[in-house]
C-alpha cells in the first residue's frame, strides 16, 4: 500500500466530503441526479432563495461538483463527477426509505 498515495486521496476525499456536508447542497445534488435543472426550479422545489441556491451552486461549481451550461436565457446545472454521481446513489440508497426516491 502507497500511504502517499493513500494521504493524497484521503485529502482529496476530506475535501469533497466538507463541500457536501451541507443538507441544501445535498438536496440540490439528490434534484441535479434526476437531471439538469435551472436556479429557479432548484429554488422552486427546495424552498430556497434563488440568492441562496445560487450560493450553493457557487461552491458546488468551485469543487468541480457541478457544471453550468447557458442554453438561450437560462442556465442549466447538472452533476459533473462520477464520484459525486456514486456517492449521491449510495447516500439515496442508505438514507431514502421509499423505492420510488432511488434512483
Amino acid at each position: 500500500m502507497d500511504l502517499k498515495k493513500l494521504e493524497n486521496s484521503s485529502k482529496e476525499a476530506e475535501s469533497l466530503l466538507k463541500t457536501l456536508a451541507n443538507s441544501n447542497r445535498l438536496m440540490i445534488l439528490c434534484y441535479l441526479i434526476k437531471g439538469p435543472m435551472t436556479v429557479s426550479g432548484l429554488s422552486e422545489s427546495l424552498a430556497l432563495s434563488q440568492s441562496a441556491v445560487s450560493q450553493h451552486l457557487l461552491r458546488l461549481k468551485q469543487s468541480n461538483i457541478v457544471l453550468v451550461e447557458s442554453k438561450g436565457k437560462h442556465a442549466w446545472y447538472r452533476i459533473d463527477s462520477a464520484e459525486v454521481t456514486a456517492l449521491m446513489a449510495v447516500i439515496q440508497l442508505i438514507y431514502c426509505r421509499n423505492e420510488e426516491d432511488l434512483l
